[in-house]
């Protein structure tokens, strides 16, 4: 179990939700997008960005680690995959950073699968700049990710907030552990509060949010 600023009040909320039920709830959530060709994400905020997921997989992750070799975020919660490099494109507006709600948004400009331009006077700007400076791949869109989790509240703590029911994530840097070609030392989400969720299939049939 992978518990990266697990916090004591996290066993009252999201742990404390029943697994079955959050399995279901999860499973839902991945019937809806495999085999999805596009996504499309919009929000009032100004979040408009387009994902190309043909050929890539979903996984699930619901808190079952009960066999040899098992691996998930505890708490759990959460449909994702490793978008095509190189082809999400669109702007991606983040209110809070991994524990902390941004001195005014900051809009992550994406071009051909990488993070081409921050808009926005929030501090975090400078660190991403200097990791990505450190480490180009860093800018890689790396992940989107759905929370199924009804019982996780917090936006201020990373590890629960990307858990939370119908928001999605978006993260940047590595991805090769699931699915991904991408391999470099930072793997950062950002949560996106509130979305619009468009569901391209591969026959062309499209789905509005997923609920």
């Amino acid at each position: 179990a992978s518990m990266p600023l697990f916090d004591e009040s996290m066993l009252f909320g999201p742990l404390s939700i029943d697994i079955e039920e959050l399995k279901d709830k999860t499973l839902q959530v991945y019937e809806v997008v495999k085999n999805a060709k596009i996504i499309k994400i919009n929000a009032k905020n100004g979040t408009q960005i387009e994902f190309n997921l043909e050929g890539r997989e979903f996984l699930t992750d619901y808190g079952l680690l009960d066999k040899p070799g098992s691996f998930g975020n505890l708490p759990a919660g959460e449909v994702f995959i490793a978008p095509n490099e190189g082809k999400t494109n669109g702007y991606f507006v983040a209110e809070f950073g991994p524990t902390f709600k941004f001195d005014g948004n900051l809009c992550f400009v994406i071009k051909n699968g990488m993070l081409n331009e921050i808009i926005g006077s929030d501090n975090y700007a400078k660190t991403l700049k200097k990791i990505i400076d450190q480490h180009p791949q860093a800018a890689n869109v790396a992940e989107l990710g759905i929370g199924t989790n009804t019982k996780a509240k917090d936006p201020l703590n990373i590890l629960e907030a990307e858990k939370i029911y119908r928001t999605i994530h978006m993260a940047l840097g590595d991805n090769s552990s699931f699915g991904g070609k991408v391999s470099v030392p930072f793997h950062q989400d950002f949560v996106l509060f509130n979305p619009n969720v468009i569901v391209i299939k591969d026959d062309g049939s499209q789905y509005l949010n997923f609920d």
